[in-house]
């Protein structure tokens, strides 16, 4: 830099006066050179000389410091001045450098983004758009520059009902009302763009641009809309279903719930607010402290799922089972939970399912014992009365050795006598098993009960009273009279007892009553009846009454609530009621009496009477003729009875043959068929049963007589018969009277 050039104005006088200054004393010094050469010169001019040359000295070497100051300022400002325009170029260039490097920086985010970028003017013409943006809507660069937005990427949906410039003024002013929108690709598609607008101004405050950044959420759409169809088709599901939901909030134990939650309980929805204590407060107090367990224990922890069926009180004050399903779907930082959702299940229907099915699986399991117990009992009785049949037999071929006036007669008769009562005491058995001795025929219950009155008043205690309704006009039952005697006689000696020492009424009731399905299943016998009309007998007493445990078991043989010894009353009821193909129903309550009916299935047929009365009617025996020819094979698999059926047809003047089983029998009557003229046939043998041996003998012979014997009554063991033409049926045990008088009646 050329520093006399840039000397500042105040110091230009000073240097002009410096240049003068040394012009001077150059002149005086040459004048003094002069005059000392000369000697013109006088001391005194040469003083004023001398002393304006010191003078002009002095202020040139003033001048001159002067000079050097304000150069050494000037040169020290111009440095400051070039050093603050060097910091200022290396500013202005970091400046630069930066701002390069922000707009390589923002290039790259543009360009990186996973957003449309996108600026458009008022016009609607594109300026730019970043390369997810062109990608998106598959465009290149030059195709979509320079081009409106109402030829490329908006919807022509947008434009309907509006021109372009209303659009875009609408977009300028109000720039978040179009925050979404559906725009269009280059090849047709439609995507949604959830776009943020923001307006760019001039320097004169004008909008002049729009910058609008957008978010692709097409995706997030489709599933939106997918999870709302879900949601629909899971709540018509749930609604399908009757399948309550439930959303509780853990914290405040408040719960969101459906409308099937609401309606399931019996309440409105629209006014339904549901809570964890409402909830808890509506179980049913035996299920409450188990449901509080397993929902703390899950939520605990302690137990892997929700799970639990309890019972929940309607809005109508009954009990409706619940199926409650749940997990937990939000935790907070500590794994604490937050939030848990479920669903009820209205399960009323299938508990009751279950508690029928159950029902009928005990009454099943009560058929079957009472069923076991039938055929021991019936099993018992059979052999029973064989040995019966062997007592009896050999009782009275003992009285046909003994005179009347033999000391020995009143003990054979007391022997006697006893084998009857024990044979009683089988009847009950087989009673029990349904296989007692029926004789079977068209009565009118209430007649009966009326026939037999004065013998129910006989058996009541002193403090029982005795109420009869019996109905006239019912139509009469298929049943055997000593039987139904047995039954009622028994039932008001059971409605007796049960009254003791203290007041009370026994009730005794006839009719007919149409019985739906649902009321038979009330039935406590195993056997299954078909809807329809019935006879009714029914005894309700004012007693002591019956717990569950006793009503559970009182056919149960032997199980009594008396006196040792006894308990075959009611499960010898059953056994004829169930023989007669009815039904029994019980109702008691303990302290409050005991209600049992008896149902009967109406006759189909007009009055008849069983065959086998020559059986029973011993009324004859006595005065039966003896035979005095003929043949008759025993078959018998019991020796004992053998021994006594023979000597007691040898009595009776027959020749005797004798078979231990159907084997044995047949080949006898294959080897004698001629002379054999009947046989006398067990029911029940090993090896070849009674029928099958019968069977074989018919063809051998197919006229032959053949008396079938069994300790069952003569309709269980003849419907095995049926059709097959048996000559006659001898109940055992039987005497030798009955047996003189049914061969009699078969042979003669």
């Amino acid at each position: 830099m050329d520093i006399e050039s840039s000397h500042s104005p105040e110091e230009r006088p000073l240097k002009e006066k410096l240049a003068e200054t040394a012009a001077e004393r150059d002149y005086y010094r040459h004048i003094a050179e002069r005059g000392g050469r000369t000697g013109l010169r006088s001391v005194h001019q040469l003083s004023r000389i001398i002393e304006n040359l010191h003078h002009t000295e002095k202020a040139l070497r003033d001048a001159q410091q002067t000079l050097e100051m304000k150069v050494a300022q000037r040169t020290a400002a111009l440095a400051k001045a070039n050093e603050e325009l060097r910091k200022e170029i290396a500013e202005r260039t970091k400046a630069e450098n930066e701002l390069f490097e922000s707009r390589e920086r923002y290039r790259e985010l543009v360009d990186g983004a996973n957003s449309v970028i996108l600026r458009w003017n008022r016009q609607g013409t594109i300026l730019f758009m970043n390369p997810y943006g062109l990608d998106l809507f598959g465009y290149a660069q030059k195709e979509l520059f320079g081009k409106n937005l109402m030829d490329t990427i908006v919807s022509p949906s947008s434009q309907k009902d509006a021109d372009l410039g209303t659009i875009i003024n609408a977009i300028f002013t109000n720039p978040e009302d179009f925050s979404k929108n559906g725009n269009i690709c280059k090849d047709g598609r439609k995507v949604w763009i959830n776009w943020t607008n923001k307006a760019i101004f001039n320097e004169a405050g004008e909008h002049v641009e729009i910058l609008s950044v957008g978010n692709d959420v097409t995706q997030r759409r489709i599933i939106g809309q997918q999870l709302k169809e879900s949601e629909e088709r899971l709540r018509l599901a749930l609604a399908a279903a009757h399948q309550g939901l439930y959303d509780l909030d853990l914290r405040t134990g408040v719960a969101k719930t459906n409308a099937e939650y609401a309606l399931m309980l019996g309440y409105d929805p629209s006014t339904f607010e549901e809570t964890n204590q409402k909830w808890m407060d509506r179980l049913h107090p035996d299920d409450r402290e188990r449901v509080t367990a397993v929902y703390r224990g899950y939520l605990d922890g302690e137990i892997p799922e929700y799970k639990v069926e309890f019972r929940q009180k309607t809005r109508a004050g009954d009990w409706k089972w619940i199926l409650s399903l749940g997990r937990i779907v939000e935790r907070d930082a500590d794994g604490r939970p937050l939030r848990m959702l479920g669903t009820h299940t209205d399960i009323n229907d299938r508990k009751q399912a279950e508690e029928e099915r159950l029902d009928l699986e005990r009454k099943l399991l009560h058929a079957q014992k009472l069923k076991s117990l039938g055929v021991l009992a019936g099993g018992i009785a059979h052999e029973f009365n064989n040995l019966l049949l062997t007592i009896l037999g050999n009782l009275d071929l003992a009285l046909m050795k003994l005179t009347p006036i033999s000391p020995a007669h009143e003990y054979v008769d007391r022997a006697v006598q006893a084998a009857h009562c024990s044979a009683g005491l089988a009847a009950q058995m087989l009673a029990y098993s349904g296989k007692g001795t029926f004789v079977v025929q068209s009565i009118n219950l209430s007649e009966l009960v009326e026939a037999i009155s004065h013998l129910l008043e006989s058996s009541l205690t002193k403090t029982a009273k005795l109420v009869m309704n019996l109905q006239r006009d019912i139509p009469d039952i298929d049943a055997d009279v000593a039987q139904i005697q047995q039954v009622v006689m028994r039932l008001i000696t059971n409605a007796s007892e049960a009254i003791g020492d203290d007041l009370g009424v026994i009730t005794l009731s006839t009719g007919v009553q149409e019985c739906t399905e649902a009321y038979l299943q009330k039935n406590r016998l195993a056997d299954k009846l078909l809807p329809g009309r019935f006879v009714y007998l029914e005894v309700s007493d004012t007693g002591s009454g019956m717990d569950a445990n006793t009503q559970q078991h009182m056919f149960d043989p032997f199980f009594t609530t008396k006196a040792v010894g006894r308990g075959l009353s009611m499960p010898a009821i059953s056994g004829i009621v169930r023989g007669h193909k009815g039904g029994i129903l019980v109702e008691s309550v303990k302290g409050q009496g005991t209600s049992v009916r008896l149902l009967f299935p109406i006759s189909a047929s007009a009055p008849e009477i069983a065959p086998g009365k020559a059986a029973r009617d011993e009324m004859q025996e006595e005065s039966c003729p003896i035979p005095n020819h003929g043949t008759v094979l025993i078959v018998d698999d019991e020796e004992m009875v053998r021994k006594v059926c023979r000597a007691m047809v040898e009595h009776l003047g027959f020749s005797v043959l004798t078979a231990e089983d159907g084997i044995k029998a047949v080949e006898i009557f294959q080897a004698r068929s001629s002379e054999i003229d009947c046989v006398l046939l067990d029911l029940s043998m090993p090896k070849k049963d009674g029928l099958a041996t019968y069977e074989d003998i018919i063809r051998i012979k197919p006229d032959t007589k053949v008396i079938l014997s069994s300790g069952f009554h003569e309709g269980e063991a003849s419907s095995r018969f049926s059709a097959k033409g048996l000559a006659g049926f001898i109940q055992k045990p039987y005497r030798l009277a009955t047996l003189r008088s049914t061969l009699y009646n078969i042979m003669f």
